[in-house]
């Protein structure tokens, strides 16, 4: 679920309009999530592939519909601009309570 909120802002590495792809660069890692949608620049995307360039840098490549592209403002970005990022909020919901309840499910299982 993407409510419209900024979350972060990313640098656009590559558009590949061939091959449908996006790569962006984040640098607020506790945002992230591997799988799930992403909207940049207001656009919804599904993340196809998702690293970790180090803690605090995450790259997402993200699948680009033809049809999306043709009709959004995404054929004007470029490699080296900034960009609005905002991450599936529910992915992170899920996320956040396993994070909170696995400890205390270990602990009481030992």
């Amino acid at each position: 679920m993407l409510v419209g909120k900024l979350q972060e802002i990313g640098n656009i590495l590559s558009v590949n309009r061939y091959e449908n792809l996006l790569k962006v660069q984040s640098f607020f890692s506790d945002s992230n999530i591997e799988i799930g949608s992403i909207a940049l620049a207001g656009i919804s995307f599904t993340i196809t592939h998702f690293s970790k360039n180090n803690p605090s840098e995450t790259l997402a490549e993200i699948m680009n519909i033809p049809h999306t592209y043709k009709h959004v403002i995404l054929k004007y970005y470029s490699a080296g601009m900034w960009i609005e990022v905002e991450f599936d909020q529910s992915i992170k919901a899920i996320a956040s309570l396993l994070k909170s309840m696995l400890p205390n499910y270990i602990q009481a299982r030992k």
